[in-house]
C-alpha cells in the first residue's frame, strides 16, 4: 500500500499557475476514494429514486462493497453487499434476453438507451454482439463492428468447457450457430449480449448476481467457508438445477468462486481488476487455445506483469509539475 499512487487534485488550487499535484500513496489514495464513497452513501439516506437511471444508497452501498473487496475489508465487502443485494432479486428466466432490459429485475443500476441516448456505431453493443436473431432476420446482418466487420469479442475455449450443460449460462457462449457474421473456425462467440434494436439497448452497470459473488468471495477469504458455499449456492442454483452445494473448502471454494464470477460477470467490465486481486496471469498461448495467433494479442503476461498497470498519460507529465518521467510506472 505504499507503492506510488496517482495524485489527488485540490479543487480550490490555482490549477493553472500553482504548483502541480504529486503522486500520493495507494493507501492515501484508497483512504480518499472510501471517504468519497462514504459521503455519497451517507447523503443519499432517504433519497428515493424514480428509477434504475438513477444512484440510490444501495448503489453507494454496492460501489463500497467492490471497493471493500478490493481493499480486503470483507467484513465490510459483505455488509455492503448485502445492502445493494436488497434493491434487486435473481431472475433465471430473463437470462436469456440479451443483457438490454434496463426493467430485468437483476439489474441494480444501468442507462436506459432511447433513440436521443444512443451512440450507435460508438455503442457498447456495436462493440460486443455477434448475433442480433431480430436484426440479422430483418435485415441480413448483426449491426455493428462484429456482424459488418467481423471484429467478434470471442470466448476463452477453457471457460467454455467449465460451464455445466445444464447451467443456462452455456447459453451464452458457443461456436457458430451458422448465423455468425465473417465467423472463424474453432472460435467461441458471445451470445450473451444481443439488441432487438438497432443500438436502443440498454446498459447495465451493476447486477444483483455480483453481490452474491462478492459476498462469497469475501466470505471465503476471511475463512468461512461454509457461508461462502451457501451463497454461491444461492446464486448458482437459480442458474444450473443440477447444482449442489459445494462441499469444498479453502482454496478449492476460492477457485469455484471464482469460476462462477467468471462465467456470471463475463463481459461486464471485472476482468482486470479481478486478475490483479486474485495475482493470476494472463495465458492465451495454450495447447487447444482458440486466440487468434496476432502477434498484437497472441501472448501471456504474468501475473504482477507492468503490463497490468495503466500508464501515466504523457501529458500529465508534460502539464503537472510534480510529475516527471522518472515517476513513470515500470
Amino acid at each position: 500500500m505504499s507503492d506510488a499512487g496517482v495524485p489527488i487534485i485540490d479543487p480550490t488550487a490555482d490549477l493553472v499557475n500553482g504548483p502541480g499535484f504529486g503522486r500520493l500513496t495507494v493507501q492515501e489514495v484508497y483512504d480518499q476514494i472510501e471517504a468519497d464513497l462514504k459521503e455519497g452513501y451517507d447523503g443519499l439516506e432517504g433519497f428515493s429514486r424514480p428509477d434504475k437511471t438513477v444512484i440510490n444508497q444501495n448503489i453507494a452501498a454496492g460501489y463500497l462493497a467492490r471497493f471493500y473487496l478490493l481493499s480486503k475489508d470483507y467484513t465490510k465487502a459483505i455488509q455492503f453487499a448485502e445492502i445493494a443485494k436488497s434493491a434487486g432479486s435473481l431472475a433465471a428466466d430473463q437470462l436469456l434476453d440479451g443483457f438490454q432490459y434496463i426493467s430485468n429485475p437483476e439489474w441494480l443500476w444501468g442507462a436506459d438507451i432511447n433513440g436521443d441516448t444512443s451512440s450507435i456505431y460508438a455503442s457498447f453493443f456495436a462493440q460486443m454482439q455477434s448475433y442480433s436473431p431480430v436484426q440479422k432476420s430483418a435485415i441480413g446482418v448483426t449491426p455493428g463492428y462484429t456482424g459488418q466487420l467481423g471484429h467478434h469479442r470471442t470466448v476463452d475455449v477453457r471457460l467454455y468447457n467449465a460451464v455445466a450443460s445444464t447451467d443456462v449460462r452455456s447459453n451464452w457462449f458457443g461456436p457458430d450457430n451458422g448465423f455468425i457474421d465473417q465467423p472463424k473456425e474453432g472460435q467461441i462467440y458471445n451470445y450473451k449480449f444481443y439488441d432487438d434494436t438497432f443500438f436502443e439497448a440498454d446498459y447495465v452497470y451493476m447486477r444483483v448476481a455480483e453481490m452474491y459473488l462478492i459476498i462469497a468471495e469475501a466470505k471465503a477469504s476471511s475463512g468461512d467457508d461454509a457461508g461462502a458455499a451457501q451463497e454461491l449456492f444461492d446464486l448458482v442454483s437459480t442458474r444450473d438445477n443440477a447444482y449442489t452445494r459445494s462441499t469444498n473448502s479453502g482454496s478449492s471454494l476460492m477457485e469455484e468462486i471464482k469460476l462462477h464470477r467468471r462465467i456470471e460477470l463475463w463481459g461486464e467490465g471485472f476482468g482486470l481488476l479481478d486478475m490483479k486481486r486474485w495475482d493470476v496471469g494472463l495465458v492465451r498461448d495454450f495447447e487447444g487455445t482458440t486466440h487468434p495467433n496476432s502477434p498484437s494479442s497472441f501472448f501471456n503476461i504474468p501475473a504482477g506483469d507492468a503490463r497490468f498497470t495503466f500508464q501515466i498519460p504523457e501529458t500529465e507529465i508534460n502539464l503537472n509539475d510534480a510529475i516527471t518521467p522518472a515517476d513513470q510506472n515500470q
